[in-house]
């Protein structure tokens, strides 16, 4: 995520909180109730955890890669779940296993997107 983006979805969500960019990760204070809240981390990390942007869920995401495998389509799917969709393949399917090309292009919130897709026997 680029750091204009979170920017402009902080200002928009917490407009009297601050936030200061430290290079790979971010700093963030905003008030709510009477508390004062810190965070510190990667720019997705804080931008998930204050619901800036939607989580990504890996199981969920999962699910709907190994529908697709079955319907032995591509598909391209959020970047992180090749290790969930091969272990949750694996229980219940034979080979051939899945597999993933990375980085073929980002979200809307410029989070790295993956194509996950069944080796084909080329040996015969």
């Amino acid at each position: 995520m680029k750091i204009e983006t979170f920017a402009k979805l902080w200002q928009e969500k917490y407009p009297t909180g601050s936030a200061e960019n430290m290079g790979r990760t971010v700093r963030v204070t905003y008030s709510s109730n009477g508390k004062v809240y810190n965070y510190h981390g990667s720019v997705y990390s804080v931008a998930e955890r204050l619901n800036l942007i939607p989580d990504i869920n890996i199981n969920t995401q999962a699910n709907k890669i190994i529908a697709a495998l079955k319907d032995d389509k591509e598909i391209i799917a959020p970047s992180g779940c090749l290790d969930t969709v091969v272990w949750m393949w694996g229980a219940c399917n034979d080979n051939p296993a899945p597999h993933s090309e990375l980085h073929v292009g980002t979200d809307e919130f410029d989070r790295p997107l993956d194509r996950y897709f069944l080796e084909v026997n080329r040996w015969g």
